[in-house]
């Protein structure tokens, strides 16, 4: 696996800003739950029209990996921004979250007939909003003998579906995902010292893995880890990535094992 020329480019609103042009550092953290996403930038030494151009709601994205290897690993918006000196010059922070607006401000009022089951209530709520539904495969499609009432966030109402279905739930801008844990529903990838670990060991909530900045690592997908001592087959519960100065381009994952 050829990993060379960092590429590291963000986008805010219309404007493109590219690390082989100015200098940007961020940090990503993604989990396989119905926790946000969220993103840490910095950009140096930006322009003051540049600067002004940075607002609350903004749409931004993050594409990382290396020449010929990038994707899109963040899209949310701003959340924050702000402007500070430092003895090299202007930095410029924003912090950005998933846009989970639908989620968190669309208020569900609603009763479902009785005997309803899950998966139906979930594509009334689906079709009632502007979200798509990615996956729905329900451990547990259960039925409500005396119906269901639900007067809450539009988020709240997929989570206790979630939990009286046994399932995994989370979400991206567009559309919503119901998974059974046991399942695999992406193809595993294979990773040893070769193709980007830098190492693997136990840790508190599992294992924790560092690796290079290999776009295809996101929460949930299954990864084959050739290793010393921790050989084995892993599933990626949470992942963070890091780009900090020029050395510092990696992806910290929280693994269970499979």
């Amino acid at each position: 696996m050829r990993l060379y020329k960092q590429i590291r480019e963000v986008t805010i609103g219309e404007t493109l800003f590219s690390f082989d042009k100015i200098d940007i550092d961020f940090e990503v953290g993604r989990t396989n739950n119905s926790t946000s996403n969220i993103a840490a930038i910095k950009i140096y030494n930006l322009s003051q029209d540049n600067i002004n151009g940075i607002s609350k709601g903004l749409a931004v994205s993050i594409e990382a990996g290396y020449k010929d290897f990038s994707k899109v690993i963040f899209n949310g918006v701003v959340d924050t921004v702000r402007s500070y000196d430092e003895d090299n010059g202007v930095t410029t922070e924003i912090k950005a979250t998933q846009n989970n607006e639908l989620m968190l401000y669309t208020r569900v009022d609603m009763t479902f007939n009785k005997n309803s089951k899950a998966s139906e209530i979930i594509n009334a709520l689906v079709n009632n909003s502007h979200l798509e539904i990615g996956i729905l495969d329900l451990v547990n499609d259960k039925q409500y003998p005396k119906g269901k009432t639900f007067s809450c966030s539009l988020k709240k109402a997929f989570q206790v579906l979630a939990k009286d279905t046994g399932s995994k739930f989370f979400y991206d801008s567009t559309k919503v995902y119901f998974k059974n844990s046991s399942k695999e529903y992406t193809k595993s990838m294979g990773i040893d010292g070769y193709r980007g670990l830098l190492k693997i060991e136990p840790a508190e909530k599992g294992f924790s893995m560092q690796t290079l900045m290999i776009p295809e690592i996101v929460e949930d997908i299954i990864i084959n880890v050739t290793d010393k001592y921790y050989t084995g087959k892993y599933r990626v519960k949470e992942c963070s990535y890091t780009a900090k100065g020029t050395d510092d381009f990696s992806i910290f994952s929280v693994l269970e094992v499979v």
